[in-house]
C-alpha cells in the first residue's frame, strides 16, 4: 500500500498499473445532436452570409444606375423561355448579315463550318459556304504553306493576320471576336441590339477624337466603330426586308446562337427530362400511397420464440447471503435502458462487430450506458444452420476501472461457464446425431427449414441449467465484490476524505511499510505532524466502526479499505483541488509538493 499511496502522491492518479490488458474497443452508441452554442453560430454565419450577398446584389445595381452609359430595354426574343428555341430562319438571316457587313473586321474563331449543318443550312449548303473561303494550312511535302479551299471541319478564319494588323486598319481600336460576345456582354441579345441601332449625334458639351462615334449604349459613350447597319445594308436570299432595325435583329439572334449552340439540344432535354420524371413521381406516389402502405401502417409485435425465453417473465431465482445480500436472478431487468443496453451489446458480441475472433471475450467501453466484458461461445445444436448456435455471457458496469480489475476473475469464471454448457450441449448432440445424421439428412432432402430457436434446456438437456447459472454468477459477483470491493482511486479518496474530515485512519499494523504509509498520508493534513499520528495511526484491530476507516493487507498482497460511511457528493473544497492538482500532468513532484502546501495554507486562511 505504501507503494500504491506514493504512486498516487507523486506519479499522478491512476497513470498506469498494468491492471490487464485485454482486447479493448472503445465504441459510442450516443448520436447527440446540435449543441445550442453550435445552432447559434450556425445561425449567425447564414444571417451573416445572406446579407453580404444582399449587400453585394445591392451594390452592383448601384453600380449600374451610377453609369454614364444607357440600359438597354429587352426585347421579345423569340427564344426567351425555358421551352422556346431559336428562329432558325432569323439564325440564317443572322449569318448573312455577318458575312456581308461583319465579316470583314470581326472573326467567329469558336465557331466551325460544320455548326451551321442543319442549323442554318444543309450539309451541301455549308459546305459550299466553307469552300467560299481559303484556308492557309501546311507545311507540304516541301516545308512550304499554301492556301486551300475550306472544309466543314475548319473554323471562321480571321480578317486579320495578327492583333497589330487589326488595330492598324482600325485607327488602334482592336475589333473583337464575336463568338461569345453575348455572353461576355451584360444584357447579351439586348445589348448587341441596342448598340447596332443606338448611334446618335453627341449631345452638347461631348467632344470626340478623330474616327469616333457616339452611342449612348457603349460605356463612356466614345466608340470607334461607325454605324454598319441602315436600310438595304445586307441582302437576304428569302427577300425579307432588309431594314435597319430588322438586320440588327437577325444578326443579335445569330450571336446569340453563337454563343451557346447547344441550347436547342438542351432544352429539348430538359423537356424530356420533365416528362420522365413527372411520370416517375406518379409511379412513386402510387407506390408510396398503395404499396407501402401496408408497411407503414404495420405493427411490429415482439413474440419470443423459446430460444430467447427461460425462467419466464414472472419467475425469479433468489439468494440470500449471510450477511444479508440478496442477489436475483430474471429473464428480463425492469429498467428499460439496461434492458435495451444488455440486448444489444449481446447482438454486438455474437457478430462481428466487436470481435474479430471466433470465439472469446471482447471488453469495450461506453461512458454513458456502462462498459461491457462479454464471453462468446458456440454450443453445438442440430437443429442450427451449422449444427452451432451463438451465445455470449454479458457484464455491465458503469465503474471502467473497476471492471479492468474484475476482468481475469470474471473471464476465467465466465470461461468455465462456457465450458459446463458446451459439454452438456455435447452429449444432446451426439445422442441426436447418433439416432438421425442431421448433416446427411439435409444434404438428401435439401431442407432449411431448421424451427425455432431451442433453449439452453433442451440444448444441454438440464433441466435445473438455470439454477446452475444463477449460482456461477452469484459466486461471480461475491467473490467479486470481496476480493475487489474498492479500486485503488477509490480507496485513495477514501483514505483522502476521512484524513480532511478529521476521521480515524488505523493502518493495520500486519501491511508492509505501514510507516511510510502513514508519512504519506500525513503530507495532507495542514496541521503539524504530532496532530496528525493522532488521526492516522497503526493498530493490530479488526474493529469496524462509522468513526474509523481501517486499511488492511490480505495474504494475496492487495489492499482492503473497510469503512460503514460514503463519501457525500459535494465533498471538502480543498479535497477537490487536491485531486485537481494530483491528476495535472504539468506538474512535477517539487512543484506539486509546493502547491498541495500552498492549497493547504489558503486552507487555513
Amino acid at each position: 500500500m505504501a507503494a500504491a499511496v506514493g504512486r498516487i502522491c507523486g506519479a499522478r492518479l491512476l497513470k498506469n498499473y498494468n491492471l490487464v490488458s485485454p482486447q479493448v474497443c472503445q465504441l459510442s452508441t450516443n448520436a447527440q445532436g446540435w449543441t445550442r452554442n453550435r445552432k447559434l453560430l450556425l445561425s449567425t454565419l447564414g444571417v451573416i452570409g445572406g446579407g453580404a450577398g444582399a449587400l453585394l446584389f445591392a451594390l452592383e445595381q448601384s453600380v449600374q444606375a451610377s453609369g454614364t452609359e444607357a440600359h438597354p430595354y429587352h426585347q421579345p426574343w423569340s427564344h426567351d423561355g425555358w421551352f422556346k428555341s431559336f428562329d432558325h430562319a432569323s439564325v440564317r438571316r443572322g449569318y448573312e448579315v455577318y458575312k456581308q457587313v461583319c465579316k470583314a473586321c470581326h472573326s467567329l474563331q469558336y465557331i466551325a463550318f460544320r455548326n451551321l449543318v442543319n442549323v442554318t443550312h444543309t450539309e451541301e449548303e455549308a459546305k459550299a459556304e466553307a469552300a467560299e473561303v481559303m484556308i492557309k494550312d501546311g507545311p507540304d511535302e516541301e516545308g512550304n504553306y499554301f492556301e486551300r479551299p475550306g472544309k466543314l471541319s475548319d473554323y471562321f478564319p480571321s480578317p486579320y493576320p495578327n492583333e497589330n494588323a487589326a488595330r492598324a486598319a482600325n485607327n488602334g481600336a482592336y475589333p473583337p471576336d464575336l463568338s461569345l460576345i453575348c455572353s461576355g456582354r451584360k444584357g447579351g441579345e439586348d445589348y448587341i441590339f441596342a448598340l447596332l441601332t443606338g448611334y446618335t449625334d453627341p449631345p452638347a458639351g461631348v467632344l470626340l477624337r478623330e474616327g469616333q462615334n457616339y452611342n449612348p449604349y457603349f460605356p463612356g459613350g466614345a466608340i470607334s466603330m461607325a454605324q454598319v447597319l441602315y436600310d438595304e445594308a445586307a441582302e437576304y436570299s428569302d427577300g425579307t426586308p432588309a431594314t435597319a432595325s430588322q438586320l440588327a435583329k437577325d444578326v443579335s439572334t445569330f450571336l446569340r446562337w453563337c454563343s451557346e449552340p447547344e441550347l436547342d439540344d438542351r432544352r429539348l432535354m430538359t423537356i424530356k427530362a420533365i416528362g420522365i420524371f413527372s411520370t416517375l413521381a406518379v409511379i412513386v406516389y402510387y407506390f408510396k400511397r398503395h404499396k407501402w402502405s401496408t408497411i407503414k401502417s404495420r405493427k411490429l409485435a415482439y413474440k419470443p420464440c423459446s430460444g430467447c425465453t427461460s425462467l419466464g417473465p414472472e419467475t425469479v431465482l433468489v439468494t440470500r447471503d449471510d450477511d444479508g445480500t440478496i442477489f436475483c436472478s430474471r429473464e428480463t431487468i425492469p429498467n428499460t435502458e439496461i434492458n435495451t443496453f444488455l440486448r444489444q451489446a449481446a447482438i454486438r458480441s455474437i457478430t462481428c462487430e466487436v470481435s474479430w475472433s471466433k470465439e472469446g471475450g471482447v471488453i469495450y467501453f461506453s461512458d454513458i450506458p456502462g462498459h461491457v466484458l462479454s464471453l462468446m461461445f458456440q454450443l453445438k445444436d442440430t437443429r442450427a444452420r451449422g449444427l452451432k448456435r451463438w451465445f455470449s455471457i454479458v457484464v455491465l458496469m458503469k465503474d471502467k476501472l473497476l471492471l479492468l480489475n474484475l476482468t481475469p476473475m470474471l473471464s476465467e469464471q465466465m470461461q468455465k461457464i462456457s465450458k459446463e454448457l458446451q459439454e452438456l450441449a455435447n452429449v444432446v448432440f451426439e445422442n441426436e446425431q447418433s439416432i438421425c445424421s442431421q448433416r446427411a439428412l439435409r444434404l438428401k432432402t435439401g431442407r432449411n427449414d431448421f424451427g425455432q430457436s431451442r433453449s439452453l434446456t433442451q440444448l444441454t438437456g438440464e433441466e435445473n441449467i438455470y439454477k446452475r447459472l444463477h449460482s456461477h454468477f452469484t459466486w461471480m459477483l461475491k467473490t467479486g465484490a470481496l476480493t475487489y470491493s474498492e479500486t485503488l482511486y477509490t480507496m485513495f479518496r477514501i483514505l483522502l476524505y476521512c484524513v480532511l474530515t478529521g476521521v480515524d485512519v488505523i493502518v493495520n499494523s500486519n501491511c508492509s511499510n505501514s510507516t511510510n504509509i502513514i508519512q504519506g498520508l500525513s503530507q495532507f493534513l495542514p496541521i503539524p505532524a504530532n496532530t496528525a499520528f493522532a488521526k492516522i495511526r497503526s493498530e493490530n484491530t479488526d474493529a469496524t466502526t462509522s468513526k474509523c476507516c481501517i486499511l488492511e493487507q490480505s495474504e494475496d498482497c492487495n489492499y482492503n479499505c473497510k469503512w460503514f460511511s460514503k463519501i457525500p457528493v459535494k465533498c471538502p473544497t480543498l479535497m477537490n483541488k487536491i485531486e485537481n492538482a494530483i491528476s495535472n500532468e504539468m506538474f512535477s513532484e517539487p512543484i506539486l509538493n509546493q502547491h498541495i502546501k500552498s492549497l493547504q495554507l489558503e486552507w487555513l486562511g
